[in-house]
């Protein structure tokens, strides 16, 4: 029965009155209430409250499916969009990455040691064709076999970070030039542009000087990638995400924001036009998202041509700003506005800053194993080395995290982490044994292209891989993003770092945020982070325990925010006396998925192949690890 108003109550209960006062007592009291009448207004006020819960239900319900129309996804993780929207889509991610895959190289060549001459031209468009091969093939890696969800693995600034502080010894300090060859007896080489000395007396030409260098590097990257290929192949990470929860994500993605930001602003600052141009294309995009633009449609088969909408500015915003801003680049280079004065600033902005890369660099080079020589092994370096591999598994991590909340899919299975954070370990190992001098971790630039864009489908990230290892092989088409300005790089990281910035807060409120624990805990984390990092670049000799090789791992790791943030939190996080509600822990687990809807998402993690067997449930990194028999066959017939 429903109630609809007091009429309906007040006529039911004198129907039950006047049924009981036929047998009632003459001598009872007028306030003699019959038991039927009871049970009556106890079964009417069930049925109001249901009926106002429903009512409540139903808007919930309402106001939950608006929201979620709001931000509906074009395509899932598992889905497959067309062969020609799947690769125009991984151009854009192509381009998102090109901050890293462009701007870390050139960093690198400074720190290594390279000059301007033309056979160390040729060597640094086969590096970074080698970044790009390398890049392309550890992401199709990562998401088809590792990991599984929509990340890119890209150059890792933390083992640029490591480079730097190895090459701030007194024996790596980059040689003077030889100006005047005739008083020194040297048998002068043809195929050698300059003439140096070396710390110890030996005369280098261009590309021995950097050659030597990248040998060292190269050496310490092969072992740490190893021992990352270990670590995640024996499940250790997996066992040590039990201590990771939302107050420790949300600290690490504050502060790779806040290391994102201070590159940005040194990058706009060159030319703050450009940026400006880059990131207000990209606000006008976002309130052109749900505008369909009719596109028209042909059909050779049917013989006919048709019409269909698409939200063209919600899908490609990263890749019409990018053009744009690139192409107001080289309107303001050819009329002169940008100053053709090498000692200005503004110069740098310039398309034309580097003429002969494209005409010089080979139009096919192939990476292979120490093609630059054997690589050098010592203790020191790869201590140095061993921070960037704690901060490359932190960086992964948070990004892995932020991934699936992106993408709306269920926490992050164990025995994916492993297998993430063993394939990110070969693509170090290639690294080293390629010799790069650096190294691959996920990227944070792209999940913001998946959150933008509402196209999560692997397959985008998978033709991205395609078109970087394709463009790493033709090396013409590398040389071409070297005239990138570095403005339109900036202006693209304002926008990446605002999104990780709100992903971060996103995270941590799956805590108590109200509570003074919590509050101290995110507040306290992401302060010391921030000031060890402020501190070490203000200071960079700050820290000094007496020996060199301990200075230098010191430096590495408490210079970067990121990392000490999340150890921090993680420490007082799992220390701190509170509940596993308030920490938020239930729901970072569990997450806010109906059943319904984690057993159709937890596919995402599952390997394209049959992992089934009985053997592979001892495989730290197989999808049925740790379940016994009668577990896959209960979840089996939950699922049927």
């Amino acid at each position: 029965m429903t109630v609809e108003n007091g009429s309906n109550i007040t006529s039911t209960l004198q129907v039950v009155q006047s049924t009981e006062n036929q047998g009632r007592p003459e001598n009872e009291d007028i306030l003699y209430t019959p038991p039927n009448v009871v049970t009556a207004l106890v079964g009417l006020s069930i049925e109001v409250t249901s009926n106002g819960d429903d009512i409540d239900t139903n808007r919930r319900r309402k106001e939950k499916e608006a929201e979620a129309n709001a931000d509906d996804v074009l395509y899932g993780v598992n889905d497959n969009p067309p062969i020609g929207l799947t690769f125009i889509m991984g151009i854009q991610h192509v381009l998102l990455s090109i901050d890293g895959v462009i701007g870390i190289p050139l960093m690198l060549f400074g720190v290594l040691c390279f000059d301007d001459s033309p056979e160390t031209e040729i060597s640094k468009t086969k590096i970074i064709g080698a970044f790009f091969f390398l890049a392309g093939v550890v992401s199709f890696f990562q998401t088809t076999f590792g990991v599984r969800l929509p990340t890119a693995q890209i150059i890792s600034l933390s083992y640029f970070v490591s480079l730097t502080a190895l090459m701030r010894g007194e024996k790596w300090k980059c040689p003077s030039r030889i100006e005047n060859l005739t008083d020194i007896n040297f048998t002068w080489s043809s195929n050698v542009s300059y003439l140096y000395q070396d710390i110890d007396g030996e005369f280098l030409g261009s590309d021995e000087v950097w050659q030597i260098r990248i040998r060292e590097a190269q050496g310490a990257i092969i072992i740490v990638g190893i021992a990352q290929i270990f670590i995640g192949a024996s499940g250790a990470i997996g066992v040590a995400m039990r201590f990771i929860g939302p107050l420790t994500i949300g600290p690490c993605l504050f502060l790779v924001s806040f290391s994102l930001a201070d590159v940005a602003v040194k990058f706009c600052s060159i030319y703050w036009g450009i940026p400006m141009c880059y990131i207000l294309i990209v606000i006008v995009f976002q309130y052109l998202s749900k505008v369909n633009v009719p596109l028209p449609i042909c059909s050779t088969r049917k013989k006919k041509c048709s019409s269909t909408k698409k939200p063209l500015f919600a899908m490609f915003p990263f890749l019409i700003a990018l053009l744009s801003g690139w192409l107001l680049s080289y309107i303001l280079t050819i009329t002169n506005v940008l100053p053709q004065d090498k000692s200005m600033k503004s110069f740098r902005a310039r398309t034309d800053i580097s003429p002969n890369v494209i005409s010089n660099s080979p139009w096919f080079s192939f990476p292979y194993p120490f093609q630059w020589g054997w690589p050098t092994f010592s203790i020191s370096t790869v201590l140095i080395f061993i921070a960037a591999l704690v901060v490359g598994i932190v960086d992964s991590l948070c990004d892995y995290y932020a991934g699936a909340k992106i993408v709306k899919s269920p926490v992050i299975p164990k025995h994916a982490i492993n297998r993430g954070i063993m394939v990110e370990g070969f693509g170090i190992l290639a690294h080293g044994l390629v010799g790069t001098g650096n190294a691959t971790t996920t990227f944070a630039s792209n999940l913001i292209g998946l959150k933008v864009t509402r196209i999560h489908s692997r397959r985008t990230l998978q033709a991205m891989g395609i078109i970087f290892a394709v463009f790493g092989l033709i090396t013409k088409f590398c040389s071409v993003f070297v005239t990138l300005p570095l403005p339109v790089v900036g202006g693209q990281l304002c926008i990446v770092a605002g999104f990780l910035f709100s992903v971060g807060a996103g995270t941590a409120a799956y805590a108590d945020l109200s509570n003074t624990r919590n509050m101290f805990v995110l507040g306290f984390s992401v302060f010391i982070g921030i000031a060890f990092e402020m501190y070490l670049k203000q200071y960079p000799q700050g820290i000094d325990v007496g020996i060199t090789e301990l200075n230098e791992i010191f430096r590495a790791i408490l210079g970067t925010g990121m990392l000490v943030s999340s150890i921090v939190a993680c420490i007082l996080d799992n220390t701190m006396p509170g509940s596993t509600e308030s920490r938020g822990l239930l729901r970072w687990q569990h997450g806010d998925m109906t059943e319904n809807e984690k057993e159709a998402n937890d596919s995402v993690y599952d390997l394209p192949f049959k992992t089934d067997c009985g053997w592979t449930r001892f495989i730290p990194f197989c999808p049925n690890f740790g379940k016994k028999q009668t577990e896959k066959e209960d979840e089996e017939n939950s699922r049927l």
